[in-house]
């Protein structure tokens, strides 16, 4: 979960940076540009909450894991 989220920080916004000149260079429309950024948005959504379900589930499993040794 954690390296996950430390990709993400870099990624996204190297990803974002390209899509940006890739669409506005790409002379595409205002209607057509909105919806490459939507769907970007979405996708970069879903998997920031994947990833802080994974952190919050590593939180749990250690929880679980010092009660048990503990």
């Amino acid at each position: 979960g954690f390296g996950l989220s430390i990709l993400l920080c870099v990624l996204i916004p190297l990803t974002q940076t390209f899509i940006q000149r890739w669409v506005l260079e790409g002379g595409s429309s205002v209607a057509q540009r909105a919806s490459v950024f939507t769907v970007v948005g979405l996708v970069w959504s879903i998997l920031r909450a994947v990833s802080y379900g994974l952190l919050l589930m590593a939180l749990v499993a250690a929880k679980k894991m010092g009660e048990n040794t503990g």
